[in-house]
């Protein structure tokens, strides 16, 4: 007989608590979008609900069920694919630029905005990287601020070429956090 992970019940209700307060929340910024585009509310729910939340949940059994040591052999990977992506936005006729910012592809049937892409390749990357160096060599400009700086410094040039400084903030602050808690002291970024 196979041996089951544990389930952590603890995690699972965050998600799901996170999920539902984000569905909610999604359909009620929704309503006035609905009353000005004359679309009708169930057929927003309905769509929101099966892309958003099982879309979501599909992922989520997909994504828990690889080990991490897959993510963090291919992190670089998935990090320099981010990037790339993101980089797609530039590129006319591809690129879609809406109120002056060049944030989306045009994928004909629909848009994307591959900063979510890189905001998963960002954290990946930096936990494989920062596991890799921990405390003191971490509190070592060579091997742990320059570095980290890089990596973060890149993201930042793409996503303010665009301009998408709300994103950017998200990712550094994601990095930050990641970075402190891996050793560094507040003094290296100071």
């Amino acid at each position: 007989m196979a041996k089951t992970r544990p389930f952590d019940k603890f995690i699972f209700g965050s998600v799901a608590a996170l999920v539902i307060g984000g569905f909610l929340i999604f359909m009620s910024a929704s309503l006035g979008l609905l009353a000005r585009d004359g679309a009708q509310f169930p057929d927003v729910a309905l769509s929101q609900f099966f892309l958003g939340v099982l879309g979501g949940f599909i992922a989520l059994i997909v994504v828990s069920n690889i080990p991490y040591r897959v993510y963090r052999k291919y992190a670089l990977y998935i990090y320099i694919a981010a990037l790339f992506a993101t980089l797609l936005v530039f590129i006319p006729g591809l690129g879609l630029e809406l109120n002056g910012a060049r944030r989306w592809l045009d994928l004909g049937i629909t848009t994307f905005q591959p900063v979510e892409l890189l905001k998963i390749g960002y954290v990946l990357y930096l936990a494989a990287w920062l596991s890799g160096r921990r405390g003191k060599a971490l509190q070592r400009p060579l091997e742990g601020l320059l570095p980290f700086a890089a990596i973060t410094g890149l993201v930042a040039f793409i996503l303010l070429l665009q301009p998408d400084t709300g994103s950017f903030l998200v990712i550094a602050a994601a990095g930050l956090a990641m970075f402190l808690s891996a050793g560094a002291t507040v003094k290296d970024i100071a």
